[in-house]
């Protein structure tokens, strides 16, 4: 039973691949004669190398050539590369143009209807297409577009073997008669931005740039000086010439007018485009004008098959490209004078000049996983590990103002001997050595005030660029050359976590020793007024808002005048020594009036320092010594 189920299923498909191969191929291969054979071309239209386009229906004859890597090139009415879209429609329409009906156009048959080519308009053809799949022309075959059918929806082509009228859409004269303009390319370079690789400017009356892109992507200036360009201004260059196109293709203008004052070359992989731009063409300011110019141009290029020297015309400038391209050799040029520095790669900063002691600040590295620290050394031989500490905020704004230290102005590239004398560079105000580690060579900018003392210029002492910059006066004043300028600000932190507390607070008054606070802190239960509990924070992580003198002394100069201390501070320490003992310290600070509202110094032996407070201790500080005499609000009860 089950063998004759199994021959059944076979003869059913032996019987279904018959009818599929037989009927179905069959009906498949009769469409695909049908389609084929609607088409008017077919396959003489595919891998077209030349399309000409002629005839009394379009302005001026047309001729466009497929070039080998450079796409197609529009040949007639002017040289230039063929705008890719229009030719791919024009290719699509030859390849896929289908008749709705086609008769024969041997003479014979068209007598038998009294009839001619005449009568189609194909005697004297408005159109003719000539195309080829060889560049040279050999080969080449030609389709002639005559008048329209009646209703004006259709025309009457004739066949490229002359054997066939066929009836075709209308479409195809949309396609054909188009204006040179549409079909060459508005793009101006065809090497793209990411591919620039090198720029050259050239503007009238001055030294030409060149600069180029290094290993590392960044633009360099390699004339008329060997400098940094900024990345971010040169690639605005680039993509603003990338992006420009032609405006038009006019009567050939005044010889004088291609006259080149810009000359911009763009290299890129193994091919060079030149623009140059003329004189201004002549045209009636706008209302509204935004400060673009339109110039008569030429182009250079080496890409195959084309002139070395385009046809005149006409482009559009951005007034923001002009003034980059105009003023290339300030527009371009790195500013910042570290922008390649890395800051932390500084090891160590020197500071000299102005007739004061050189200082170093210098970072000693920490064991693993812990930050490194800063020192401020002065004075040769002192090691750096028994110096006071530098305030690590002060070393990263320091080093932050250098990152930002930009360059006002170029002054000169080739300074002389009398330049540097009358810039201040034999005496430097300010020579700020960075020390960058093991083989890297330091980094020397020398600062000097010129005659009138009111513009800072600046040069590096190494290296191998000459150029003089004019800076901010700011940086003078940033790398100070006064070490308590950079001592750290954390004068004193006790231990958290209950191993240290302050136990007792005291003021007094030194004129007349009244007590101005005792405020007993060991009791947790006792009262504490306000102001004591805004200043324990402070105490406990003392810091100074900027330091006076590393050196304590039984006056304090306030406005301009020596003067004895006015309080003193006394702070009760409890400090855990072992399981269940204590061991107590008193820390004196001594303080001065206060002025101004914002002004009162601190100074202890304990700490061999004066200092500057913080608002956020001098403000608790005067509740505390201005309460005993404060009257209070008006309308307070006596």
């Amino acid at each position: 039973m089950r063998t004759k189920v199994t021959l059944f299923l076979v003869f059913l498909n032996v019987a279904l691949f018959f009818y599929i191969f037989k009927f179905e191929r069959h009906w498949q291969t009769e469409r695909e004669l049908v389609e084929k054979g609607s088409l008017v071309l077919g396959a003489t239209a595919a891998n077209l190398q030349l399309i000409q386009i002629s005839g009394p229906a379009v302005p001026t004859p047309v001729d466009l050539r497929r070039q080998a890597a450079d796409g197609w090139l529009l040949t007639k009415p002017i040289v230039w590369p063929a705008n890719p879209f229009a030719v791919n429609s024009l290719l699509t329409a030859l390849e896929r143009l289908e008749h709705e009906t086609s008769f024969s156009a041997e003479e014979s048959e068209l007598a038998k209807n009294r009839v001619t080519l005449a009568t189609y308009g194909l005697a004297e053809p408005r159109l003719t297409v000539t195309f080829s799949a060889n560049e040279s022309g050999a080969g080449a075959l030609s389709l002639q577009v005559g008048a329209a059918t009646p209703d004006g929806k259709r025309l009457y082509v004739l066949s490229p073997d002359r054997k066939w009228i066929h009836v075709v859409s209308n479409r195809l004269a949309e396609v054909l008669i188009k204006p040179a303009d549409q079909l060459r390319s508005d793009a101006l370079f065809s090497i793209g931005a990411t591919e620039v690789k090198g720029l050259n400017i050239r503007a009238a009356a001055t030294q030409p740039n060149r600069i180029e892109r290094d290993a590392a992507n960044r633009w360099q200036f390699l004339s008329p000086v060997r400098a940094r360009a900024n990345d971010q201004a040169t690639l605005r260059a680039v993509t603003g010439l990338a992006n420009l196109r032609v405006k038009s293709f006019p009567p050939p203008p005044p010889a004088d007018a291609l006259t080149a004052n810009l000359r911009v070359t763009l290299q890129g992989n193994n091919r060079t485009e030149i623009l140059n731009v003329g004189a201004p063409v002549a045209r009636a300011a706008a209302p509204e004008s935004t400060g673009d110019t339109e110039y008569y141009a030429t182009l250079e290029t080496t890409r195959n098959n084309q002139p070395a020297t385009s046809a005149p015309f006409t482009v559009v400038l951005p007034a923001t490209l002009e003034n980059l391209l105009q003023k290339s050799t300030q527009e371009l040029r790195e500013r910042r004078l570290f922008a390649d520095l890395d800051a932390r790669a500084v090891t160590a900063i020197g500071l000299s000049g102005g007739g004061a002691e050189a200082l170093t600040l210098q970072r000693l590295e920490a064991g693993p996983g812990a930050l490194p620290s800063w020192h401020v050394v002065q004075g040769a031989g002192a090691a750096a590990a028994n110096t006071p500490s530098a305030d690590p905020a002060v070393i990263d704004r320091l080093l932050a103002r250098l990152l930002e230290l930009v360059a006002v102005d170029f002054v000169t590239e080739a300074p002389s001997g009398a330049d540097l004398e009358n810039w201040g560079f034999n005496r430097p105000e300010r020579v700020i050595t960075l020390n960058l580690g093991t083989g890297q060579p330091p980094r020397r900018l020398e600062l000097g005030y010129a005659r009138d003392r009111q513009k800072v210029r600046a040069h590096f002492a190494s290296g191998d660029s000459p150029t003089i910059f004019e800076v901010r006066p700011e940086i003078v004043d940033d790398a100070s050359l006064r070490p308590l300028d950079y001592r750290n600000r954390l004068i004193r932190e006790l231990p958290s976590g209950g191993a240290a507390r302050l136990t007792r607070l005291r003021l007094t008054q030194e004129s007349n020793q009244a007590v101005l606070l005792n405020q007993n802190l060991a009791d947790p239960a006792g009262p504490v007024p306000a102001a004591v509990t805004e200043l324990l924070p402070q105490l406990q992580s003392l810091r100074a808002e900027s330091f006076v003198a590393d050196a304590f002394g039984p006056t304090v100069r306030v406005d301009n005048a020596d003067r004895p201390w006015a309080y003193k501070l006394e702070m009760d320490i409890a400090l855990v020594a072992g399981v269940g003992a204590t061991q107590t310290t008193t820390t004196t600070l001594m303080l001065s009036e206060r002025t101004g509202g914002t002004v009162q110094f601190a100074g202890a032996e304990e700490f061999r320092a004066i200092w500057r407070l913080p608002q956020a201790l001098i403000d608790p500080l005067w509740r505390i010594i201005s309460a005993p005499t404060d009257p209070g609000a008006p309308g307070r009860g006596r």
